[in-house]
């Protein structure tokens, strides 16, 4: 028989780990989902001058309080770096006499619903103001993932089956505990897995 304290840690183990399952469910993925929008998102102006930026941000700033966080600039190939780096969500380049229209620059890959945020938002100020807008999207996503999930479901599929993987086999051959019989198992099914996980995301671009 297991001592009355012994007996008494594994219950203790036995709750532990469901509450704290259940309190990290309840406060980050809840708590990241209450009330979703969009704020503070990093944006460009690129104008043909620095002064031509700061003007169009001004006016920008008056209806737009706390959704973007504006910066100006004259240079759009720099710009356009940045947005692909994911430094910014995207930049809007104003028109010109050389480009009479307007170009919104954004990346998909780096957040699906950023770019349709800021593509509605910029084209319906434009469209007031009767400027063409063209949008331009440096990184579109596959044509397997066109929300942008699939990288996270694989990332919680390599975590979980890696889980199961210790838990069942715990339980089941309580022999593979050993570390020396554990390290080769593990180094053949994470191999497994990723094959897997790459083949779920073989390379289909966009048409």
């Amino acid at each position: 028989m297991h001592p009355p304290i012994e007996s008494a840690l594994r219950y203790l183990y036995l709750f532990i780990f469901p509450f704290v399952m259940v309190s990290m469910m309840l406060t980050v993925m809840l708590g990241a989902m209450h009330e979703p929008g969009s704020k503070d998102m990093p944006v460009a102006v690129v104008g043909q001058t620095i002064e031509q930026a700061e003007q169009t941000i001004a006016g920008l700033e008056e209806n737009m309080e706390g959704l973007f966080v504006f910066e100006a600039s004259d240079n759009t190939e720099e710009t356009r770096q940045l947005v692909a780096n994911r430094n910014l969500v995207s930049a809007l380049v104003l028109p010109s006499m050389d480009v009479p229209q307007a170009t919104i620059i954004t990346n998909q890959s780096g957040n699906s619903s950023a770019k349709m945020v800021v593509g509605q938002v910029f084209s319906q100020v434009m469209s007031a103001e009767q400027i063409p807008v063209v949008e331009e999207d440096i990184a579109p996503l596959l044509t397997i993932d066109s929300m942008g999930t699939v990288s996270m479901y694989i990332a919680m599929g390599w975590i979980l089956s890696g889980f199961m993987m210790i838990v069942v086999g715990a339980n089941a051959a309580p022999a593979s505990r050993a570390l020396r019989k554990l390290l080769p198992l593990l180094v053949i099914y994470s191999a497994f897995v990723h094959f897997l996980g790459g083949r779920a995301r073989s390379p289909q671009p966009r048409a």
